[in-house]
């Protein structure tokens, strides 16, 4: 059964047109995801929003967390 987690990573962004001065942000923008994992290897986890039964399980809305942008991972009770 997939385990239902809290992901806290850390995500890119872009600026909104141009930058003026040497000096553009340099910050990553902190965010929090749940759902059940559903595959993983030594690169990334997917978790998913949605999941269906058990004996014929489907996915919606899966998303790729790259492991070096997650900084905690907590268990949450089903």
């Amino acid at each position: 059964m997939p385990k239902l987690v809290l992901i806290e990573w850390e995500d890119s962004h872009k600026t909104d047109g141009w930058c003026i001065g040497h000096n553009p942000p340099c910050e990553s923008v902190p965010i929090k995801s749940i759902g059940w994992i559903i595959a993983e290897n030594s690169k990334a986890i997917v978790i998913t929003a949605h999941k269906s039964k058990e004996a014929e399980p489907q996915y919606c809305n899966a998303m790729t967390i790259p492991k070096c942008s997650i900084t905690k991972i907590t268990r949450v009770k089903s």
